[in-house]
């Protein structure tokens, strides 16, 4: 039986993978610590001749640090590489979200902003959803003809967001 005191963290082939609470809680610790320091060094970037290249990079270097957490040598490699991972994400986010006002024409630039956050954030809420009903085991319940049901078994359809109920499935 695993002690619910430790946790799995991903340190490399061969490595123990069980690491205890303090280790988790300091590889979020440097992922916020590194989004802080990357927002700030937003600050230092105003003068970039190519603000765009400049984002991008980020983003290359957040995918490389990312890669490279589990094979680093265990929690210091991974907190390093986090803070890294968290400055990268913090700098490219400031400069891109600066990037896409300063492009979109002041009439529609709520609605620009609103597609960016739907983009960023609304969709790994949607893609959870699926993913969770994809994984998910099927229902059990006797196999029925097509069109019949089980008297005693609510119809799972009746649960669907957005269906209006026909009067016979009341």
């Amino acid at each position: 039986m695993r002690d619910p005191d430790r946790h799995n963290i991903p340190m490399g082939p061969g490595r123990d993978r069980v690491t205890p609470p303090g280790g988790y809680g300091a590889l979020i610790a440097c992922l916020g610590a590194g989004a802080v320091t990357g927002t700030l060094a937003a600050t230092l970037s105003t003068k970039a001749a190519r603000p765009a290249v400049l984002a991008c990079a980020c983003y290359l270097i957040e995918a490389v640090a990312i890669a490279f957490v589990p094979f680093l040598g265990g929690l210091a490699g991974a907190a390093v590489a986090t803070f890294v991972l968290g400055g990268c994400n913090g700098l490219g986010n400031v400069i891109f979200l600066t990037l896409v006002q300063r492009w979109a024409p002041p009439r529609l630039l709520g609605r620009v902003m609103s597609v960016v956050m739907l983009a960023g954030l609304g969709s790994f809420h949607a893609l959870g959803r699926g993913v969770g009903r994809a994984r998910a085991p099927p229902r059990p319940g006797p196999v029925l003809p097509r069109g019949r049901r089980h008297r005693g078994r609510r119809d799972s359809r009746r649960a669907l967001p957005g269906r209006v109920p026909r009067l016979r499935d009341r």
